[in-house]
């Protein structure tokens, strides 16, 4: 198995999506004020982006059914403090959302109020790509 170079971040971040087109939206940890967040987790060391996506999903949607959308995206970020991101993003689509004052549902359009810079740049692109037919199906490069 090969192992990331020390300074490197892995991070796998969710755009849940229920059958109204709702996107799922937590507080990001650690909190901030008035500010939410995709769902996001860093991958263990010997960890896989996709049992990490597993696991952040039965977490924040406990016994809901899954059903994984087909595109996902990936990024890489410029290196902050000598270390670079790898982030991984994966859709996953629930007929029913679990209820809780964690998650917040939200439209793809009001996105723009929530979230910022690069960030709702691609939870936008993957989220419009994705319902509304225009990206193939499988990993796509957001740089």
């Amino acid at each position: 198995m090969d192992f990331p170079a020390p300074r490197l971040r892995r991070l796998v971040r969710l755009i849940v999506i229920d059958s109204d087109e709702l996107i799922a939206l937590v507080r990001p940890t650690p909190p901030r004020p008035q500010t939410w967040a995709l769902p996001e987790r860093e991958v263990p060391l010997r960890g896989s982006y996709t049992h990490t996506a597993s696991a952040l999903a039965l977490d924040l949607m406990g016994t809901s059914e899954i059903r994984w959308g087909a595109v996902t995206g990936r990024r890489w970020s410029r290196p902050e403090a000598g270390r670079r991101t790898d982030v991984h993003y994966f859709i996953a689509r629930t007929d029913f959302p679990p209820a809780g004052k964690t998650v917040m549902w939200i439209s793809r359009l009001h996105l723009d109020s929530h979230l910022a810079g690069r960030l709702l740049q691609d939870t936008s692109n993957l989220t419009n790509g994705y319902l509304d037919g225009w990206l193939p199906d499988g990993p796509i490069t957001l740089d």
